[in-house]
């Protein structure tokens, strides 16, 4: 039996506590101890804070979307690694009070990352996604961006940054963004960029993401209604991304059934009913 909870953070997500969808009489309940998954916003230091609890990072894995795991991690030096705002799953235990518990591992994948093309009040286009920003967004410079200007709300943005976005994506495609990252390079200094999201209007050698029509050599064919990983070289005059790389399906599972205690973050896109 798990505790599923999709949670807000700095009050853009909505919070409720469901039940599992298909999983018989699993109802959700509070106070569970055990092992424990939590994918969401990082919303604080000490050491980590996601969904409420507080994780004990001291010896955990650490791994960002380069999958380059950092082991042994210090747990006064999380925030060399991970930003408050970044969208994370943690795997681990959760105490019984259900505010604390110990991290085994630490993963962070980014939504995209890619140049802004647009901006109108509160949302930009990155890619032909469209990225809303919202109050609870939280905005940091790359940590090889030495020479980063001031870089703290929706007005430091402009056209041509390059940026990573990390946060959710509703039903319709769109993206609120928990986090920002200024990259140092501009664009089209520099085209090669990446995306994540749910494949549709699929041939054989294309496909589209939100507004973006991509162009691969990988057969594309059995793509439909996947969440995939694209990365080539953009073009904004015709919002296309062209890959000679193999576009790769993401795997989104969050292995729960094993799992005492899972909390996660995110927007509720289906609903279901359960009988007691």
């Amino acid at each position: 039996m798990f505790n599923q909870i999709l949670s807000s953070v700095s009050g853009f997500i909505i919070a409720i506590s469901l039940v599992s969808c298909g999983g018989g009489d699993q109802h959700a309940e509070g106070g569970i101890g055990g092992t424990g998954i939590s994918s969401g916003s990082v919303t604080g230091y000490g050491s980590i804070i996601v969904n409420g609890v507080h994780f004990d990072t001291t010896g955990a894995v650490v791994t960002k979307d380069d999958g380059v795991p950092v082991t042994n991690v210090n747990d006064a030096d999380i925030n060399q690694f991970i930003n408050i705002g970044m969208v994370v799953t943690v795997k681990g235990t959760i105490n019984d009070d259900g505010v604390s518990g110990k991290a085994d591992s630490i993963s962070y994948k980014n939504i995209l990352e890619g140049p802004v093309v647009t901006l109108s009040v509160n949302m930009i286009n990155v890619l032909g996604q469209t990225v809303n920003v919202v109050t609870g967004t939280r905005y940091a410079c790359d940590e090889n961006n030495t020479s980063c200007p001031k870089f703290n709300e929706f007005t430091d943005l402009a056209t041509n940054q390059i940026i990573e976005v990390s946060g959710f994506t509703d039903a319709n495609g769109e993206i609120t963004a928990a986090y920002i990252e200024l990259q140092k390079d501009i664009y089209p200094d520099r085209n090669m960029f990446e995306l994540k999201g749910y494949a549709t209007v699929v041939d054989s050698s294309s496909f589209t993401i939100g507004g973006l029509n991509i162009i691969t050599a990988t057969d594309t064919a059995t793509f439909g209604g996947q969440y995939v990983k694209a990365k080539g070289a953009f073009d904004a005059t015709t919002m296309t991304l062209t890959t000679n790389e193999a576009v790769e399906i993401e795997d989104e599972s969050f292995d729960i059934a094993d799992a005492d205690k899972a909390e996660l973050e995110g927007f509720a896109t289906t609903a279901c009913t359960t009988t007691s």
